[in-house]
């Protein structure tokens, strides 16, 4: 099951989209679980990352458009594939500026929706099955590789630092590396392994996590550090 979010002020649009999932889902086999906001005032109040694995997102609404809505997200959710539904395509344009995967002019039909929707189910699902399992010491967890904020490393002791707390475990850092995608991680010092999407500034030789803190990048990694933060933006808007 997918878990979407449907933001639109007008309801009638968020019905008509509602009812467009529902009925590519009978045609495709797939199931999701839809949620509709008003607005993105609505929709970001208590997000969470990894709340929902598709938004849906107007561009002209009241109070915030989805422009904005969009960039306020990403600052929480890097991750999360998020479509644009607007009345004008030139608007669509600043989807690059968020890493939106696509958008939908209104009126929407079940044709055009149908030919937009397998890639993003495709990448959702990909997203939903990319988990890592870490043996803690007293037991194992289990989350999702993009929920996982940064590694830190203290001898053979190393804590991964999650949205969902924090897991001690025994090991190297080389050996929590293997499990990682590297277009998505990079080792930041000898300490530390950071996740990209969660980068939210750089200063000199210092990093911001989205309000997580920050850690220094050692001299000798900083151009690769902007290298690899220059191709997971690329690669993302690829996505």
């Amino acid at each position: 099951m997918l878990r979407v979010a449907v933001v639109d002020d007008e309801q009638t649009e968020r019905e008509h989209l509602s009812a467009l999932l529902k009925k590519y889902g009978e045609a495709k086999n797939e199931t999701f679980d839809i949620k509709p906001f008003a607005n993105g005032i609505l929709f970001l109040t208590d997000y969470q990352r990894d709340s929902f694995d598709l938004i849906f997102m107007d561009v002209d609404m009241p109070y915030m458009d989805g422009i904005e809505a969009a960039h306020r997200l990403r600052k929480i959710d890097t991750s999360v594939v998020l479509i644009f539904v607007t009345n004008i395509a030139r608007y669509a344009i600043r989807g690059y500026e968020v890493d939106a995967l696509d958008y939908l002019l209104k009126p929407l039909t079940y044709q055009a929706f149908s030919l937009k929707l397998p890639k993003a189910v495709s990448i959702c699902k990909r997203n939903s099955t990319n988990i890592i399992t870490v043996k803690t010491r007293n037991s194992q967890a289990i989350f999702p590789i993009s929920s996982l904020i940064y590694i830190e490393s203290n001898g053979h002791h190393i804590t991964y630092h999650t949205e969902q707390g924090d897991f001690p475990a025994y090991g190297t850092m080389k050996d929590a590396a293997v499990q990682l995608p590297e277009e998505m991680f990079f080792r930041v010092n000898s300490g530390y392994i950071v996740n990209l999407g969660y980068v939210s500034g750089y200063d000199g030789s210092v990093i911001f996590l989205n309000g997580r803190g920050q850690i220094e990048v050692s001299r000798a990694r900083k151009k690769d550090f902007l290298e690899a933060m220059t191709n997971y933006h690329i690669s993302a808007r690829k996505r």
